[in-house]
């Protein structure tokens, strides 16, 4: 048998990520014992599974347009919006009504019927300010005037204004079944581990610490996933993970760490005959929080000299294996309105003395650590513990402020505990990634200064020349106008620091060849479209 080798490569191009097969497949005639079931690594376990309250990543992963639904879906290869549990919907022409005609013979999963009352009562609880949804809130707030059930099939929103974000927040919004979640805190509610959804896959089973389940829902409007059990294992340990999918445990990791993918992955002969290799540009940024409530991170001078002695190239030729694209702005690098003249922060340890020493820090005792009014300059960062790839570039980063007379700390923490502690503003500092919606940059959850309590801007920043950006371009239905604002939020961002760009980072994963109808957008993996042979 020859030996051959396969790459399966997503290149992003304009926003869509489209599949080319680089060379042929091994010729491998080993039996496989037949699986209708798909294994997915899980990193790290949600906290919820509800993700329009306290936004989890893997929590949205799971559940949108797979166990809920909202009442349009962005399509994932057209970007094209759809309708879903309303078969058509109407936009009046000065883009301020929104009309929805809402689908016949929908169940949710426990055999109750889909009506409109389920999409009011969403709404009744994602506006009320005690229910801890504030980015979903957000998202729809600022463009919202009324909202009300014509009749109980159809469903009619009114606007403040024409936005063209709007769209994007309404495919984002998971519809809920009014008579599960109508009564009772919602924050607390048993559903946040239990849901009940209208989609193509329903919730089957969640072993705290093991993983969760998905089963496909028989009595689906729409077309049925051909793959009937979707389990997400947790696997904490990304090397653990990469040896069950060697075992033929783990059908598909979505992320392997650069030095698995250069050491491990690319090298192994199984890997190259059981698995077909991903890799695309997901839209969003990796960043570094300096959390604005520390005296020390308010003046802009430190925040870019503390920038300045993070020896980036390093980090992505050395520690990432080449895997990430260094960028100077937080908006998404596909998207055209990037400001692309905007220059990631240079490796510059003596312009950043320089900068530190004029915002009044020097060694005044003489021991080597920078200080101000008696205080050192010092800090702690957070990172997940499971991330060995930060863990290395945070020693190296540690190792060149000391260089510099600052002090860092780097306390590793559970996920779960991450969050927490960012949600709640308890940190210095923290590198987090920021994953859009859409193939749109919309900044205003991660930065309005409206944001900061109970929202996702952590790093708690606040600008009022930013937050009139960020309002201007929510509402600009004119596409240039709209980048063009979007420019010159990206240049003040970028002046204040007010958070600090790190890489336009790449997916890299492995799937196991009997998966086939694999494909990747800005929306991520799109599993119910998958199936096995």
């Amino acid at each position: 048998m020859t030996n051959k080798r396969a790459e399966v490569v997503l290149a992003a191009v304009a926003g869509l990520v489209l599949v080319t097969c680089l060379c042929g497949c091994p010729d491998d005639k080993k039996k496989q014992v037949p699986r209708q079931e798909l294994t997915v690594h899980l990193e790290v376990e949600p906290a919820h599974l509800l993700s329009l309250l306290r936004p989890d990543f893997w929590a949205k992963r799971i559940t949108s347009h797979n166990l809920f639904e909202a009442l349009i879906r962005l399509n994932p290869r057209t970007y094209a919006y759809e309708g879903e549990l309303a078969s058509l919907f109407k936009v009046s022409p000065d883009g301020l009504t929104y009309t929805f005609y809402l689908r016949k013979g929908v169940k949710w999963h426990d055999g109750q019927a889909f009506s409109g009352e389920d999409v009011k009562v969403t709404f009744d609880k994602i506006m009320d300010p005690a229910v801890q949804a504030a980015s979903t809130r957000a998202s729809l707030e600022p463009h919202l005037a009324s909202y009300r059930l014509v009749k109980p099939d159809q469903f009619e929103i009114k606007l403040k204004a024409a936005s063209p974000f709007f769209r994007v927040a309404l495919a984002n919004l998971d519809i809920l079944p009014a008579h599960i979640i109508g009564e009772g805190d919602l924050n607390k509610h048993p559903f946040l581990r239990k849901p009940v959804g209208t989609g193509p896959y329903r919730f089957g089973s969640w072993k705290s610490g093991q993983g969760i389940t998905l089963k496909r829902w028989d009595g689906y409007w729409g077309k049925k996933p051909r793959i009937p059990t979707v389990k997400y294992r947790l696997i904490n340990d990304p090397n653990l993970a990469l040896k069950l999918a060697r075992r033929g445990e783990l059908d598909f990791i979505p992320r392997v760490r650069p030095a698995q993918w250069e050491g491990v992955v690319k090298k192994d002969l199984h890997f190259r005959h059981e698995f077909v290799r991903t890799r695309h540009h997901p839209p969003g940024t990796t960043y570094i929080m300096l959390n604005h409530k520390r005296p020390i991170f308010g003046d802009a001078r430190v925040r870019r000299a503390l920038a300045m002695l993070l020896d980036l190239d390093t980090v992505v030729n050395k520690i990432m294996h080449g895997i990430g694209q260094r960028i100077g702005s937080l908006y998404w690098i596909k998207d055209p309105g990037y400001a692309g003249d905007l220059k990631p922060i240079p490796f510059d340890p003596e312009g950043a003395k320089k900068l530190l020493a004029e915002a009044g820090y020097k060694d005044t005792d003489g021991d080597g650590a920078l200080d101000k009014n008696g205080q050192p300059l010092r800090f702690t960062f957070l990172y997940v513990n499971s991330s060995k790839t930060q863990q290395r570039w945070l020693t190296i980063y540690q190792q060149e402020l000391r260089k510099a007379g600052v002090l860092l700390e780097i306390n590793p923490l559970d996920w779960a505990i991450y969050l927490q502690r960012l949600q709640k503003h308890d940190f210095d500092a923290a590198a987090l990634g920021m994953r859009l919606t859409g193939p749109f940059s919309d900044l205003y959850e991660q930065l309005h200064s409206s944001q900061v309590e109970g929202g996702q801007n952590y790093a708690a920043y606040s600008s009022a020349a930013a937050d009139r950006l960020m309002e201007q371009i929510r509402v600009e239905m004119d596409e240039e106008k709209r980048r063009a604002l979007g420019r010159e939020l990206q240049r003040l961002l970028h002046e204040d620091m007010a958070l600090v760009p790190l890489f336009a980072e790449e997916e890299v994963g492995i799937v196991a060849r009997r998966v086939h109808g694999v494909y990747a957008s800005a929306l991520w993996f799109q599993i119910r479209d998958w199936w096995i042979e």
